[in-house]
């Protein structure tokens, strides 16, 4: 069996250290955001050369309001750019779920798409997506739009972004708009334009979760695989795919993922990840019907879903994952206990074969430590990158990440 290895990100390059049985190698990950500040909600991106791009939001030390924060990874270099923040976000909502996000398109430009509370609405968790761009590597940004701008619009949020074929940014996102005559919220993507801001909207699907972060990933051949978990039957609130071969002028109409059949009233704000190779698709979720747990699912690539799952772990949650070297990736958090009983979050990572096989499962960030949220995102032929956010003392938290080698 091949083994992962594990390296720290380091100042001025990478370092590594194997253990006694040498089969994994590792040191301790290194913190990415500002120490002295309250860190959450941490994604990963690509620049337009490929590069790892990591975005948070942190608290103002004076203020407390959150503005969002990235930094470029230069693979050649092996090394991490200074932090860069938006202050132009500032006073934004931070999520774990619904996380402020970037991404960069082929020529480069930079978007940024974040959301603020709507405190006029009469609705209880009611808030406004906006966006920012920039045209020279973030040292300047536009001033903030409006990202919906349909007036009976009254709240959008959990949301998604991914670079497509044409260069472009497309983003899914959930809506209060109704498209369907129930409690649910509504799904809707758009891309952005070569001249700035957003083309026209699609409303993709109703009868969604309101809760739950939604996944956007585009394949080798340019096809549009976005999951969410859908409100089924009234109460079922099981996960659903929908794809687009047009690049996100129509889509397809959703089908379930997996017959979980979770009866719930209410939302698990813990939402799916999809990764693909040149044939295959690949989703992982976490669920409660038929067995609580992270489960997965891989078939022929094809407008199809796949009939069987495969249960992670029954005590996983919050699943990230990316295809790399002939393996998935999938990372999530693991909720366990200490060794005084008390319950902590250890964020791991599960190698799994084309075949649905998990060859090996490995911790990632330190025992004992609440660790969660983890995100990861490919480096190069030999390397991946995981981050998430570490919480040591009550109300202080701080992004860290390392490096993965693959054999």
């Amino acid at each position: 069996m091949k083994h992962i290895f594990f390296c720290i990100i380091g100042v001025f390059g990478i370092a590594c250290s194997v253990n006694k049985n040498d089969k994994i190698g590792y040191v301790e990950p290194v913190i990415l955001s500002d120490s002295t500040k309250f860190s959450q909600a941490v994604f990963l991106t690509k620049d337009n050369y490929d590069n790892p791009v990591i975005v948070w939001s942190s608290a103002d030390t004076d203020s407390g309001q959150y503005v969002l924060n990235f930094r470029q990874f230069d693979k050649q270099q092996e090394t991490f750019g200074e932090i860069q923040k938006i202050q132009k976000t500032k006073g934004m909502q931070a999520h774990h779920e619904s996380m402020a996000k970037i991404a960069i398109k082929h020529n480069g430009d930079i978007i940024a798409i974040y959301r603020r509370e709507n405190k006029a609405s009469k609705r209880r968790f009611a808030g406004d997506l906006f966006y920012v761009e920039s045209t020279d590597n973030g040292a300047t940004w536009s001033d903030e739009s409006k990202f919906v701008t349909d007036t009976t619009s009254a709240s959008q949020s959990f949301y998604d972004l991914a670079r497509l074929v044409n260069g472009e940014i497309g983003v899914t996102w959930l809506d209060s708009r109704k498209l369907e005559k129930d409690e649910g919220s509504s799904i809707f993507f758009k891309q952005t334009s070569h001249f700035g801001g957003f083309r026209e909207e699609v409303a993709v699907q109703g009868s969604t979760c309101q809760c739950c972060r939604t996944e956007l990933q585009v394949d080798k051949h340019g096809k549009l695989n976005i999951a969410f978990r859908d409100i089924i039957n009234d109460s079922i609130r099981d996960m659903v795919y929908v794809y687009s071969e047009d690049n996100g002028n129509t889509f397809s109409k959703g089908k379930r993922i997996s017959a979980d059949n979770w009866m719930i009233r209410g939302c698990p704000h813990t939402g799916p990840t999809i990764a693909t190779n040149d044939t295959q698709r690949a989703t992982a979720w976490f669920t409660m019907g038929g067995g609580k747990g992270v489960y997965f699912t891989v078939g022929a690539s094809s407008n199809n879903t796949s009939p069987t799952r495969t249960l992670i772990d029954k005590n996983a949650t919050h699943p990230q994952m990316i295809w790399a070297k002939n393996y998935f990736y999938l990372t999530y958090e693991l909720r366990l206990n200490n060794n005084k009983g008390e319950a902590y979050r250890q964020v791991v990572i599960t190698k799994i074969d084309e075949n649905g096989k998990v060859n090996e499962t490995i911790n990632v960030s330190e025992l004992g430590i609440d660790s969660q949220m983890p995100v990861i995102a490919q480096v190069d032929d030999s390397s991946l990158m995981v981050a998430w956010v570490e919480q040591r003392i009550k109300h202080k938290s701080v992004i860290k990440a390392t490096l993965i080698l693959l054999e």
